[in-house]
């Protein structure tokens, strides 16, 4: 029995390469206009994976490439929300099996995501609110979840190798230039919790 690919996709449909460039600092976001790009490679009858993008915006750019190898890459969740914002970035990356990944930037602004999974069984869940919050975060392993609360001005960038890591953070709003800088590192087995 074949499984059944969901893709669900409002904007414009372009290659992932001007998200890149829009993340080098090489296209303003004002003249990118809201861009969007799904990407699911391998056996696309065959792995049932799920990606949602929503944007209603101005020049917001998102991108979600779901990868299937030798190892798997089959049931993956990916879903980036950025309705009533301006100026975001969120990139999901999922390279394994039954991976989830939920991007949450709505109704604020000039944020940036970006999501990698590799591994099975991993979940992040981030919101960003307020804006001028930047996010960055890679799972590698089996078992292991993010849940991530920033509220404007944060940066953040969590690493999870191994398996069953867990890391549940909130961090409030900051005056502006002098948001939190955080950086977690978990490799196995690990729990870091702040709110």
């Amino acid at each position: 029995m074949a499984l059944e690919n969901t893709m669900s996709l409002n904007r414009i449909a372009t290659s992932s390469v001007l998200f890149a460039a829009l993340l080098a600092g090489a296209v303003a976001p004002s003249a990118a206009g809201d861009l969007s790009s799904i990407s699911d490679f391998g056996n696309a009858s065959t792995h049932g994976n799920e990606a949602t993008i929503t944007q209603i915006g101005n020049s917001n750019l998102a991108t979600i490439d779901q990868v299937m190898d030798i190892f798997g890459g089959a049931g993956n969740v990916a879903v980036i929300d950025q309705s009533g914002a301006n100026g975001n970035s969120a990139a999901v990356m999922q390279l394994g099996t039954l991976n989830r990944a939920t991007i949450n930037q709505a109704n604020s602004d000039y944020n940036i995501a970006s999501v990698t999974q590799t591994g099975s069984n991993n979940t992040t869940d981030l919101t960003q609110l307020g804006g001028r919050n930047s996010f960055s975060s890679s799972q590698d392993g089996s078992g292991n979840t993010i849940t991530f609360v920033q509220n404007g001005g944060n940066t953040a960038t969590v690493s999870e190798v191994g398996n069953n890591n867990s890391v549940n953070w909130s961090q409030p709003a900051q005056p502006a230039g002098s948001g939190f800088k955080i950086g977690l590192a978990l490799t196995g087995n690990m729990s870091v919790g702040v709110r």
